[in-house]
């Protein structure tokens, strides 16, 4: 059977079948297009799947597209230039469609019936344009025009251009039936060609900071959660200022801002420098590179961060380490009525991060179908596919030898698959909040409560990952894989050239010394 992502078989026939793109779920109406190719040879199939795939494609485009366009900024008003241009391209659209219909040729009938209908529009926008009244239609008509110049506009309910609009585009219905009329008699009047290259540079609009928010959200390629925590940053400033225009923020509102953070709401300076001035910040440079404001309120000001006292390392030392991995090897009945899936996550989450230096929200996140195995060699896949992966890009790390003699993959083979620590739900959560982030935060509390180290220094999740870099360098693993292995980028363009073999990522794993056990205590 010829391989395609969206070729399918049913019996004997072959589907396409493809899943709507999740950026449009809500509002497609269905989550996948799938339907018969209405063959059985392979080969057609798989010049039939092709076509449909670009087909369907541009479906899910030209839906994208119209959301954008309805969820687009609400023009204050209308420049006169922007109603006269829409006039005309209302007027020369009535003439190709009359145009239109007289290529295809007329029947005696049909042709007095034509001329009747012409009659009837005429009349009713003579009496509206006497009247001064907006006709249901005009509101219909103007989405119809900006859909087709695809310009991303919406005018306010209230706006004033909507009269003024309305008189222009009746005007231009009067001089097309008057054209229509003279076509009727056999007279000859051209379709005009229209310039509309001024039109999109001419809007006047207000621009909100909820709105250079969502034009930074719609480029953002990052996870649910970090676009969740930035609106939550931009929300906090909207409500300080008490109001949301973008282009009233002064340089003297954000420096008032982050002064009330630090001293009235007790943030620290890194906190306010490196989350809330660097949100608005983006939303801002992000405003100015689509000419969306023309100025970055947010340059001038600065928040000094102290440099931070460094203690202790930022790893687990030796004793800790060793405390946590034993205490996760007790009997589970030990933590009490605590679910099931939280218990194998205390049991089994702490070892993987310690082998494999993995941020221990991208552990929680693993499915039973991640773990596979290549040329003899274990290892586990970490991809966004599964979770939240920071840096968007999936890898793999091999499985050090102790996981599984400790019977990591017993314990993954008998499980009935998919989430292996968290159990799914579709209830929406707020704030990119992922299920597997309880489970994360479960087993934080289970090292300070349980295991007692409690020292606020460090993370009781992240330090695995500061530690994994410290026990490597001891081996002399070289920085090229403890990066591959951990999803860490150099920034160097030879990061992209060559692949890490999982050959040689065992072969650097291996080099990471066994942690203790009580049967190595026994010993």
């Amino acid at each position: 059977m010829p391989r395609h992502p969206r070729l399918m078989k049913r019996g004997n026939v072959f589907y396409h079948r493809a899943s709507v793109p999740e950026d449009i779920r809500a509002t497609y109406g269905k989550t996948e297009e799938t339907f018969s190719l209405k063959t059985r040879d392979p080969r057609e199939a798989m010049r039939l799947v092709r076509i449909e795939g670009a087909r369907v494609d541009a479906l899910f485009q030209a839906h994208r597209e119209e959301i954008a366009r309805l969820n687009g900024p609400l023009l204050e008003e209308l420049t006169e230039e922007q109603v006269k241009t829409l006039a005309d391209v209302h007027f020369a659209n009535i003439l190709a469609e009359d145009e239109n219909e007289r290529i295809k040729g007329f029947l005696d009938e049909d042709f007095d019936l034509y001329s009747s209908d012409i009659a009837v529009v005429e009349a009713a926008a003579r009496a509206a344009y006497a009247r001064g009244a907006v006709p249901g239609f005009v509101p219909a008509v103007f989405a119809e025009i900006t859909r087709t110049l695809n310009v991303n506009w919406r005018l306010s309910e209230n706006s004033p251009s909507w009269p003024v609009l309305s008189r222009a585009l009746l005007a231009a219905n009067i001089k097309a039936s008057a054209a229509r009329k003279q076509r009727q008699f056999g007279d000859v009047v051209d379709t005009p060609s229209i310039d509309v290259r001024s039109l999109k540079g001419t809007t006047r609009t207000r621009q909100t900071i909820t709105s250079l928010f969502e034009a930074w959200k719609r480029d953002h390629e990052g996870s649910a959660k970090t676009a969740a925590m930035n609106l939550q940053q931009i929300n906090c400033f909207i409500e300080f200022l008490g109001h949301d225009e973008a282009e009233r923020v002064t340089p003297l509102n954000v420096a008032d801002f982050c002064d009330h953070l630090r001293h009235e709401c007790k943030l620290s300076a890194k906190t306010v420098h490196g989350k809330y001035l660097a949100s608005i910040r983006t939303i801002y440079r992000v405003g100015i590179s689509k000419a969306l404001v023309p100025s970055d309120p947010t340059a001038a000001t600065k928040v000094k961060v102290p440099k931070k006292v460094v203690e202790r390392p930022k790893g687990f030392t030796d004793d800790e380490a060793k405390a946590i991995l034993l205490a996760a090897l007790d009997d589970p009945a030990k933590l009490g009525r605590m679910a099931p899936h939280n218990k194998l996550a205390i049991r089994w989450v702490p070892w993987i991060c310690a082998y494999t230096g993995a941020r221990a929200g991208e552990i929680t996140q693993l499915r039973k179908e991640d773990f596979q195995k290549e040329n003899g060699v274990n290892f586990i896949v970490i991809t966004p596919e599964a979770g939240s992966v920071k840096s968007g890009r999936y890898r793999r790390a091999p499985l050090h030898p102790h996981l599984i003699e400790l019977g990591l993959l017993e314990f993954v083979k008998a499980h009935k698959g998919g989430p292996l620590f968290y159990v799914p739900n579709t209830r929406k959560r707020s704030n990119g909040h992922k299920t597997s982030d309880n489970t994360r935060a479960k087993v934080g509390d289970w090292v300070r409560d349980v295991v007692g180290v409690t020292d606020k220094r460090i993370q009781p999740n992240h330090a695995w990952r500061h530690r994994f870099k410290t026990v490597a360098r001891d081996v002399d693993i070289s920085q090229r894989y403890m990066d591959a292995i951990q999803g860490h980028d150099d920034g160097s363009a030879s990061v992209d050239y060559g692949d890490n073999t999982m050959t040689a990522l065992y072969r650097e794993i291996k080099k990471l010394p066994r942690y203790p056990t009580e049967a190595d205590n026994a010993k």
